[in-house]
């Protein structure tokens, strides 16, 4: 313990004295700092479309359960008997997809935007200096540990985004999204509580 105590207290007298040091010090609190203000920032805009998502599938599960009966119903009614409105109708839920992007959509391109520069931050960064493997379980090790979950849900969820055609997609997005949200909330957790 002394020991420890001792080289940390050289090394700090050292990175004081060392302009090299201080800098590379400097610049890695500066990046770390924009990683977790980015972070902070990911994680708000992923709760928020996760909650706009929510409402979004409600919408659009019903939405993918009519779609291939509905159209059919409508044309087969407008052969019995030919209306205006039959016709309007089966167009407009033919187009249905094709209204343009969310809320949701765009709160899903800005939290994939905000993702991509915490971790750009972070990759970026000076390591540390005196890097000594610690022993045991490490909060850095539960927070970096984490991305093997959030990252493969936030790549997943821009390609289901893009390419929803069944109602199933629309759970396994809605699953991957919390699955991904939860190992995010994980990753800041560790360092507040």
């Amino acid at each position: 313990m002394i020991k420890k105590i001792l080289l940390l207290s050289l090394f700090l007298l050292n990175s004081l004295t060392n302009p090299l040091i201080s800098d590379e010090i400097s610049s890695r609190r500066s990046y770390l700092n924009w990683h977790q203000g980015l972070g902070l920032a990911t994680w708000g805009t992923w709760l928020a479309t996760n909650i706009a998502g929510e409402q979004k599938y409600k919408e659009e599960h019903g939405y993918f359960e009519l779609r291939d009966k509905l159209p059919n119903q409508i044309l087969t009614s407008y052969l019995i008997q030919p209306s205006n409105d039959k016709l309007l109708l089966y167009y407009a839920i033919k187009n249905f997809e094709e209204e343009g992007h969310s809320s949701h959509g765009q709160l899903g391109a800005l939290t994939f935007v905000l993702y991509s520069a915490t971790a750009t931050m972070a990759f970026l960064s000076p390591g540390r200096l005196n890097d000594v493997p610690e022993e045991g379980w490490t909060t850095m090790f539960t927070h970096k540990s984490m991305i093997f979950i959030h990252l493969p849900a936030m790549i997943s969820l821009a390609y289901l985004g893009s390419n929803l055609e069944e109602a199933r997609d629309l759970e396994n997005m809605r699953n991957i999204g919390w699955a991904g949200f939860s190992a995010l909330t994980v990753s800041l957790a560790t360092f507040y509580f």
